[in-house]
């Protein structure tokens, strides 16, 4: 899937197991508004530690531990 605002090739392709559905630019741009980006821009880094707690869990240890597939 590729996505791009402002460009005249701007194209939005959905593939699914029902076929593949094209968006034109047109529509694309008309749903595209200044601050639409902002939120990805302003996301800080992460912390090192980040969820380091589930790692420590008894129970995510004991999940890790079985034989069989992630489900």
């Amino acid at each position: 899937m590729s996505i791009a605002f402002g460009t005249a090739n701007a194209s939005l392709q959905i593939v699914d197991n029902g076929g593949t559905i094209n968006f034109s630019s047109a529509v694309l741009t008309s749903l595209a508004f200044p601050e639409m980006l902002d939120r990805r821009e302003n996301i800080e880094s992460w912390h090192i530690n980040t969820c380091q707690w589930i790692l420590e869990l008894d129970e995510y240890k004991s999940w890790k531990r079985q034989l069989r597939g992630l489900l």
